[in-house]
């Protein structure tokens, strides 16, 4: 499936926003399971670039492009409704807590 050079674009955008978003935002991830910072990796590229070598590279980058803003919205409202700045993550210590981190 790889193979096909629209799926190794998008594989290849998919895996530079989630170098990029670890980048800017991985002090948010700094306690989550090794498992799950994988799996979300290999999600983040396997999906659109499945998308991809099936039905394109624009819809591939539309799946991309989708998981964006719904990772976003989720996280927007997630935050807001437990009193946490979506940008900041303050208060840290509530973030923390609200993640099962231990203090």
């Amino acid at each position: 499936m790889l193979a096909d050079p629209r799926a190794l674009a998008v594989a290849l955008a998919a895996a530079v926003v989630f170098a990029l978003g670890g980048i800017w935002f991985g002090r948010f991830e700094l306690e989550t399971a090794k498992w799950r910072r994988s799996l979300k990796l290999l999600l983040t590229v396997a999906v659109p670039a499945g998308v991809a070598g099936r039905l394109g590279a624009l819809a591939g980058f539309a799946v991309l492009g989708s998981l964006l803003v719904l990772g976003l919205t989720v996280h927007f409202l997630w935050c807001r409704r437990h009193g946490i700045d979506p940008w900041t993550a303050e208060p840290w210590e509530r973030y923390r807590e609200l993640r099962g981190w231990r203090r």
